[in-house]
């Protein structure tokens, strides 16, 4: 009985040893997986991010000219709001004036292909 009574003993210590080593193994792979998942989540970020800059490339074209509407609708707009005023300042007509005269046409250039290089 006494050599039973001993390797019960040590049955029931290799068992707490067991089940704490499967315990840490358990916080590791939960450790591990937050990262995996993380990772996981970035790189499809980083996918959408790019068909985003890619896609906002391709849609850049005609903004000018839809900037350009905007401002003749802002300059008839303001000559209404500086002519139906009684008293229409010196200054005023001189901004007035110069929402009249064309300038230099608004472009926009792309910049996000270095952007989109370093993700990819």
């Amino acid at each position: 009985d006494g050599e039973v009574g001993e390797l019960s003993k040590k049955i029931t210590a290799k068992e707490e040893e067991s089940k704490v080593a499967q315990e840490a193994r358990d916080q590791e792979h939960a450790a591990y997986q937050t990262k995996a998942d993380d990772a996981a989540a970035a790189i499809d970020a980083c996918k959408r991010a790019i068909a985003a800059l890619k896609e906002s490339k391709a849609s850049m074209d005609g903004k000018a000219e839809l900037e350009g509407q905007a401002l003749a609708q802002v300059r008839s707009v303001a000559r209404l709001a500086l002519a139906s005023s009684a008293a229409v300042s010196e200054d005023r007509m001189r901004m007035l004036a110069s929402l009249a005269q064309p300038g230099k046409a608004y472009e926009s250039t792309y910049h996000s292909n270095d952007i989109i290089a370093t993700i990819e």
